[in-house]
């Protein structure tokens, strides 16, 4: 949302021309930052992952056996101390409330952190999907 409020400071910007482009978190802040404003006109969503799968699936490759361990204990301390579980931030809710904004989604199928399931899963709540290429 910053980003945004610094373009409308500029006067060489257009604010009914603007689109994002996000990559993997990037791509979820998009989707998040179509929530509160109708000054996002598209977005390309590139390899969005729900905040959960990307972590099982990161704390796994740097931890190994260790990995899902680290995780439960990590997001137990965010509980503790107040914080938003991962588990409960919920994308699908944040692409199902994304309005008019056209958002086009693209996954790679190899991607070892996220997975072309979420991405579906995204996508069919998505009110105006452009599409979503899968390479």
């Amino acid at each position: 949302m910053g980003a945004i409020n610094y373009l409308g400071t500029r006067g060489d910007v257009d604010m009914d021309r603007i689109g994002v482009t996000g990559f993997s978190m990037g791509a979820n802040t998009a989707i998040f930052a179509a929530n509160q404003t109708d000054q996002i006109k598209a977005i390309a969503a590139v390899q969005p992952t729900s905040p959960m799968t990307f972590a099982r699936r990161f704390a796994q490759y740097l931890g190994g056996p260790f990995g899902r361990p680290t995780l439960y204990m990590a997001n137990l301390w965010v509980k503790i101390f107040g914080g938003t579980p991962l588990e409960d931030i919920n994308l699908n809710e944040a692409a199902n409330k994304t309005g008019n904004t056209p958002i086009l989604y693209i996954q790679a199928s190899g991607d070892q952190f996220g997975s072309v399931d979420d991405v579906q899963s995204m996508a069919a709540v998505t009110p105006n999907l452009v599409d979503i290429i899968v390479a």
